[in-house]
């Protein structure tokens, strides 16, 4: 139970730096290259931020095999598609088409992408390290 404890921990300093990292996009890189193309890069930016947290916490959290690395990425995936269709649906009242199109491929939307990697990140940063 510890174990889940520390990971929602983590996966709320992940929520709060990338609600910050989106505002941030929204401000100054989609002005300058546009939504959709700012979406893109900041899902590979975004990417890199939790991957960082990951690895600064991953001994903190105490993951001790690649099932609990699996098993909190899954609550950090959880979690995190929990917010995402929330505070898009009950904050800024978008329409479920909308929050869905941020996760279609097939129109250049990569956040899936995202979400995958948010969700293996525990599970790279053992592998990196060698622990499985």
């Amino acid at each position: 139970m510890e174990l889940y404890l520390r990971a929602f921990l983590i996966w709320t300093l992940i929520a709060v730096l990338e609600v910050i990292h989106g505002i941030l996009r929204a401000r100054f890189i989609a002005p300058m290259i546009g939504d959709l193309r700012s979406r893109q890069v900041g899902v590979f930016s975004g990417s890199l931020l939790f991957f960082a947290v990951t690895l600064a916490s991953f001994d903190w959290m105490r993951i001790d095999s690649s099932e609990q690395a699996f098993a909190v990425g899954g609550l950090w995936l959880l979690c995190m598609l929990v917010l995402e269709f929330s505070v898009g649906r009950f904050v800024f009242h978008f329409g479920w088409k909308w929050l869905f199109n941020d996760f279609n491929f097939f129109k250049g939307r990569l956040l899936a992408f995202g979400m995958v990697f948010l969700a293996l990140s525990p599970y790279l940063v053992g592998k990196i390290r060698n622990l499985w």
